[in-house]
C-alpha cells in the first residue's frame, strides 16, 4: 500500500509531484484528444500540461509542507474530475469539451476547499483531545 511521505522528504519533489503532474497531464491530454476527438494542437497540449504541473506542484508544496491531508484531497479531486471530464465525453452535442472542463476545475476546487479543512479539523482534534501523534 501507498504511504502519503513525511513532511519535507524528498520524495516529494524527486517522485511525488513529478508522476502526479506527468500522469494528470496525460490523462487530460487523452480525454481531448482521444475521447472528444479533437484536432491536435500544440497550444493545447502545453496548455494542459502547465495546468497539470502547477496544480500538482500546488497540492506537492503543500505536502513537503506538512499538509497531507491537503495534497490527498486535491489529487482525490484530481482524479473525480478527471472521471468526470472522461463521462461526458459519450454524447455528441458540441458543449462537452467546456462543460467537462468545468467540471475538472469544480472538482479540483472542491478538493482544494477541502484539503485545508480537514488539515484544520484534524489540528483541532488534536488539540482538543490532547494527542500529539495520528487520529
Amino acid at each position: 500500500m501507498f504511504a502519503i511521505p513525511a513532511a519535507r522528504s524528498r520524495v516529494w519533489y524527486k517522485l511525488i509531484i513529478p508522476l502526479t503532474s506527468i500522469i494528470t497531464a496525460a490523462m487530460l491530454l487523452l480525454i481531448r484528444f482521444v475521447l472528444f476527438g479533437q484536432p491536435f494542437s500544440f497550444t493545447i497540449l502545453l496548455r494542459f500540461t502547465l495546468l497539470a504541473v502547477v496544480l500538482c506542484a500546488i497540492a506537492g508544496i503543500a505536502g513537503w509542507f506538512g499538509a497531507r491531508l491537503m495534497w490527498l484531497f486535491t489529487m482525490l479531486g484530481t482524479l473525480i474530475g478527471l472521471i468526470w471530464m472522461a463521462s461526458m465525453s459519450t454524447t455528441d452535442t458540441g458543449w462537452e469539451d467546456l462543460a467537462s472542463l468545468l467540471a475538472f476545475v469544480q472538482c479540483v476546487l472542491l478538493g482544494l476547499i477541502i484539503g485545508p479543512l480537514a488539515e484544520l479539523a484534524v489540528f483541532l482534534f488534536k488539540r482538543f483531545t490532547g494527542r500529539k501523534n495520528g487520529l
